[in-house]
């Protein structure tokens, strides 16, 4: 696989984020803060579609209950390979984009794989909420598209 293709797919990705997440929904109104689940999911079909194959989507937990600090945490990963664009919600990570086969933060948030991370699999009501967000994004994505 090129990573470095993929970094730059997932970098783009979430740019069309960073500029349309006010017109995403409620789910996007404090991105990156609570959107890693839909972020997931439509980056998953984006890059299925750039042809860097099916990822599944990760979900895992970070903090303490008992601390107050819980939350989960969904990621993309194929194999070892690691892609989020969403782990900058949290405060110990600073980089909006994660693309690695390494990585000792997603290790400790213990994640289980629970399903090919690509929305159109879901269903009719996952289809009807997700799909116009992700026409939008593709639509900004070619209007933003890097000159060759």
């Amino acid at each position: 696989m090129d990573v470095d293709r993929l970094q730059s797919h997932s970098a783009r990705f979430r740019s069309a984020l960073d500029a349309l997440s006010p017109k995403l929904g409620l789910s996007f109104c404090r991105f990156p803060l609570g959107a890693c689940a839909d972020s997931s999911l439509l980056l998953g079909t984006y890059l299925a579609e750039q042809g860097f194959g099916a990822f599944n989507y990760m979900l895992g937990s970070y903090g303490d209950e008992f601390r107050g600090n819980f939350s989960s945490h969904a990621w993309l990963q194929q194999g070892e390979l690691i892609v989020d664009v969403t782990a900058d919600q949290f405060p110990d990570i600073t980089a909006p984009v994660i693309v690695t086969h390494d990585s000792h933060w997603h290790r400790m948030l213990r994640g289980e794989r629970h399903h090919i991370a690509d929305y159109r699999r879901y269903g009719a009501s996952v289809d009807a909420e997700l799909a116009p967000h992700y026409a939008l994004i593709c639509q900004w994505l070619q209007q933003h598209a890097p000159d060759e």
